[in-house]
């Protein structure tokens, strides 16, 4: 209640668009006089409802903090306004403002010091309404994190080491750690290098020493000074080094080659794969026709294969490739070596009696012998008599080609002689048979 005296009055700290009663009597002294009542409704808009819910949702650090509210009732707010102060004293400052009637997040951008307890509150206004100011809320900044070091792979890997490169950290400490990092790989073995910052906008680290292959996991930490940022969280980057190439084998011949066949040895070839080709050997021969048997490991250190079924006095090369398990070792290159069978010695012929022996004349025959040089001797053959004396005609092979013989005239009646056929090789593949040999006695004389 106020007491005027004049006729007019003016109030003041009303709410807007509020209505409000006036009731005013005259006094005189202790006497009052009929009260008289008026009605007035203030003019603005209404305050909105207070936001609740206030809440740090991210921080606080140094750099600021995000603040969130819910705002709900009638009227509804139109606009906010995020308010911060020292907790220790001190007027509100008013550090944003969302004209978005829908915001429910505000961020106070900083700089805050660490080890300064702060309040926030949230204002809301309908127009130009009153603020409707929510409960404060407070907290502590600590010094931020740094930000997460994103490192790639630098360049091809070889089979024992690669490079990574990150963008520089801002605010790395560079008297921390390795200038201003922590560099990590698993698994261990491999050596890292300092790190290299000769590009000051990309520091980078060379990996030597990796086994060949393998995926390895390089680990990038940012430090920071611990006042004003705090160490990153680890980044990470995979890499896979270069499968490396088995060693080439190095195929010997083993013992002694005979008309058809032959073993080549060669020395074990590390890191095969048992489970490819052969015993993680593939093998091949050329010219083709021979068979080769199955890699024989009796001695690891020494694996053999054995050729059969190949033609005499023939050169072949065989071919030896040590299998990768082509993750970590591809198949080697190709090693060769070239051996040659011997000559085989042709059968030896089995002549006989063809025709009935007359008094001077003889005929044998005898059969046919594989794989003779038919430009060789007579045909083929060479044909000899003993005692000497009778004439050897032709070897003739057109009467019968299974059959090959031949006829001895100008004996001697009632003698024997011995017939003796040796059949001729090439000497490369075949060479010349022992001698088949017969015995014939031509007719007495009449």
């Amino acid at each position: 209640m106020a007491i005027v005296t004049g006729t007019s009055y003016t109030a003041t700290g009303l709410d807007p668009a509020t209505e409000y009663t006036v009731t005013v009597k005259a006094m005189r002294g202790d006497v009052e006089g009929a009260a008289a009542s008026a009605d007035f409704t203030t003019k603005g808009n209404k305050a909105p409802a207070k936001p609740t819910t206030v809440a740090i949702k991210t921080g606080p650090t140094t750099a600021g903090a995000l603040i969130s509210y819910a705002s709900s009732g009638t009227p509804a707010a139109t606009k906010f306004e995020l308010q911060r102060k020292p907790k220790s004293g001190g007027s509100y400052k008013t550090v944003a403002t969302s004209a978005a009637a829908s915001d429910r997040e505000l961020t106070d951008p900083g700089p805050l010091t660490t080890g300064t307890t702060y309040q926030w509150r949230v204002r809301a206004f309908n127009g130009d309404s009153l603020p409707a100011d929510s409960d404060a809320v407070e907290g502590t900044p600590t010094a931020p994190a740094l930000a997460t070091p994103a490192p790639v792979q630098d360049g091809t890997p070889t089979t024992t080491g690669f490079a990574v490169k990150w963008p520089a950290v801002e605010h790395a400490d560079a008297t921390k750690g390795d200038k201003g990092y922590d560099v990590g790989i698993t698994p261990t073995g491999p050596t890292v290098s300092a790190v290299d910052v000769t590009d000051p906008a990309n520091p980078k680290v060379t990996v030597t020493g990796a086994q060949a292959g393998t995926s390895y996991s390089l680990s990038v930490k940012a430090l920071g000074d611990g006042t004003n940022y705090t160490d990153s969280a680890i980044g990470t980057r995979s890499v896979n080094t270069a499968a490396q190439k088995l060693t080439k084998p190095v195929p010997v011949k083993k013992g002694n080659a005979s008309n058809s066949g032959f073993s080549v040895e060669w020395p074990a070839v590390a890191n095969v794969d048992a489970t490819k080709g052969d015993k993680g050997y593939a093998l091949d021969i050329t010219p083709t026709g021979p068979t080769l048997g199955a890699v024989d490991v009796t001695d690891p250190a020494k694996p053999f294969v054995a050729v059969t079924g190949a033609s005499p006095g023939t050169a072949y090369t065989v071919g030896v490739v040590a299998k990768g398990n082509t993750t970590q070792y591809t198949d080697s290159d190709k090693g060769t070596v070239a051996v040659s069978t011997t000559a085989a010695k042709l059968t030896k012929p089995v002549p006989v009696q063809d025709a009935e022996p007359t008094a001077t004349e003889l005929t044998a025959k005898w059969p046919k012998v594989a794989n003779v040089d038919a430009t060789k001797g007579d045909k083929g053959y060479t044909v000899t008599v003993t005692p000497a004396g009778p004439t050897v005609g032709a070897v003739d092979v057109t009467t019968d080609a299974n059959n090959p013989k031949v006829a001895l005239t100008g004996a001697t009646a009632a003698t024997e002689y011995t017939v003796s056929v040796v059949a001729k090789g090439n000497t490369t593949n075949y060479t010349d048979s022992d001698a088949g040999t017969v015995a014939l006695t031509t007719a007495a004389a009449k």
